[in-house]
């Protein structure tokens, strides 16, 4: 008698076990997940701040015989805020696919092809657009209007192109975040 008490006790607390390690592994899954969207929705809100500071730049540069000390040369506003326009769509599709990562429906495999595809993406167009003002940079330089206006210009490019090395190695680091949890 005292062996069928002991076998019956044994399987209801098995059965406590088993549903305790179900309820576990849900909440593992869940925190998981939730720190997974956290990286998300830091991207995409550093993909929102990145919108928002290109189109202001836009803006500005587009306005610019209104605010500039250097009165830039109209080709080159104009090939510059080209530039920045379809930069700007490019920062749209790129979130565009950042909010197409559906973390909770997506397999971890599926995740990381498209956190994959979109790093590539992120890095082509930073790399292309980063050449392309270089050499809209150097073309302004050289027809330079003053020395003071040349040693300005240059200091703007040093400091905009420090500030955007750090966003892009930061983006990075996010984009490595997540690929990091998607593994897990």
């Amino acid at each position: 008698m005292e062996l069928n008490e002991f076998k019956s006790a044994w399987e209801a607390v098995d059965k406590r076990l088993a549903e305790i390690s179900e309820q576990n592994a849900e909440n593992l899954r869940l925190t998981v997940l939730s720190k997974k969207s956290d990286i998300k929705t830091r991207i995409l809100n550093r993909s929102y701040i990145s919108c928002a500071l290109t189109a202001i730049c836009l803006i500005l540069l587009a306005t610019s015989k209104l605010w500039a000390p250097a009165h830039f040369p109209v080709d080159w506003q104009i090939a510059f805020c080209s530039l920045i326009a379809v930069g700007a769509a490019m920062e749209m599709l790129l979130t565009k696919r950042i909010k197409g990562i559906d973390l909770y429906s997506q397999s971890n495999a599926d995740t990381v092809k498209t956190v994959i595809g979109i790093k590539k993406h992120y890095r082509n167009m930073e790399l292309a657009f980063s050449i392309a003002a270089i050499m809209l940079f150097i073309w302004l330089s050289f027809s330079a209007f003053n020395a003071l206006d040349a040693i300005m210009l240059w200091t703007f490019i040093a400091i905009g192109f420090t500030a955007e090395y750090f966003w892009f190695r930061h983006s990075m680091a996010d984009y490595n975040d997540l690929l990091d949890w998607c593994k897990e």
